[in-house]
């Protein structure tokens, strides 16, 4: 299971972003709002929605306030259950044709989880048509687990409603977020847990493929371009959070992930950080960002010897040849673009020959981190 720190404000802020803070304003835009479970009132002449059902308009449910305040209320008024589930994070999937069965409803109402992976992959009609029946209902733990159902756009978009009405039925109405590995690129091999085929989505070039493409129009409006064409395809079936881009710079091709990189240039992977967040996510998480997890800082590409930091053998970053600050330079910029949170690598800083160890990677930063156990 993935267990995150310090992520609660970032989630929260996906969440309840809404309009205009200005404390002193007295015209606002209403949002569109809709509801299953929760009542919409009116109050002031703008509606609202009563997640904790109490009949009031409860600060964290005034779309009108800052972010801050609403988080602080909602926290406020969160036991120390909901606080632990909203700190998990696991894999839950949809069942076939985009079902949703008792295990959705114990994530939901019994483990009080708010946040989930998901790794169904989205194919296209004619896929799917060609399916037998076994194929389009597979057997095994296909909901918690790394294998998944295939499913259509619209069934996805249906289950991610159906597990949005669950969420609204619990005590205070928290929203989920779903979260997910890359999956609009050109990959016939990709691999459940790494990434996900394109299927249905806009099939792009791999990572190396884009900043290849890059450098041959000069600047990083392809990036951009494909940037947002991600956001708008991820947000039509409600996925509102990415464990990506990987800032890691190819500088190891013994490394299993260095298919997933987009080049071996600092400043050209930190350039196409920066798009990718302007594009993706924004400067500050709104309504409508796809909140972005960079990866693996400080950088996996200096893996000594390319071993796999998931077991012993592989747990040293060296650099030999003293570019610590080099492999770092691309998630620095992810962060003065304002990345929404870093996920760290699985191996130490230092060791192997010649590492440079000694050196403490989150010196003097103060951001958002996400990690494995």
């Amino acid at each position: 299971m993935k267990s995150l720190l310090r992520m609660t404000p970032v989630a929260l802020a996906v969440l309840l972003a809404g309009c205009d803070s200005d404390d002193d304003q007295t015209t606002w835009v209403q949002p569109a709002l809709s509801a299953r479970v929760a009542t919409i009132m009116n109050v002031d002449g703008y509606l609202f929605k009563d997640l904790n059902k109490n009949g009031a308009l409860d600060i964290y449910e005034d779309w009108r306030q800052s972010v801050d305040v609403r988080v602080n209320d909602l926290v406020a008024q969160m036991s120390l259950e909901e606080k632990v589930g909203m700190m998990l994070i696991d894999t839950m999937n949809a069942g076939a044709y985009g079902q949703v069965n008792d295990t959705h409803l114990d994530y939901i109402a019994q483990q009080k989880m708010n946040r989930f992976i998901f790794r169904n992959p989205i194919l296209t009609s004619a896929e799917l048509s060609a399916m037998t029946p076994e194929e389009r209902a597979p057997s095994g733990a296909t909901i918690d687990g790394r294998a998944s159902a295939p499913i259509s756009p619209f069934e996805a978009a249906l289950y991610m409603n159906a597990v949005q009405e669950l969420s609204e039925n619990t005590r205070l109405g928290i929203p989920a977020l779903f979260k997910s590995n890359a999956r609009n690129h050109n990959d016939p091999n990709a691999k459940p847990g790494i990434n996900v085929a394109a299927g249905a989505f806009s099939e792009w070039p791999k990572e190396a493929g884009l900043a290849a493409a890059a450098l041959g129009e000069g600047d990083m409006s392809l990036i951009g371009e494909f940037a947002e064409i991600m956001n708008t395809e991820w947000k039509a079936i409600g996925l509102r959070g990415m464990y990506g881009y990987m800032a890691d710079l190819s500088t190891e091709p013994r490394w299993y992930r260095v298919h997933e990189t987009f080049t071996e240039d600092a400043d050209l992977a930190a350039e196409i950080m920066t798009a990718l967040v302007k594009n993706l996510q924004g400067k500050q998480v709104d309504a409508n960002s796809i909140v972005l997890t960079m990866k693996h800082f400080p950088g996996g590409g200096p893996q000594f010897l390319g071993l796999d930091p998931h077991y012993l053998a592989g747990q040293h970053q060296s650099y030999p040849s003293g570019n610590f600050d080099y492999h770092v330079k691309p998630f620095k910029a992810a962060i003065e673009a304002g990345v929404a949170a870093l996920m760290p690598y699985y191996g130490v800083v230092g060791g192997g020959v010649g590492s440079g160890a000694g050196r403490d990677p989150c010196a003097g930063w103060d951001q958002f981190v996400c990690r494995n156990r």
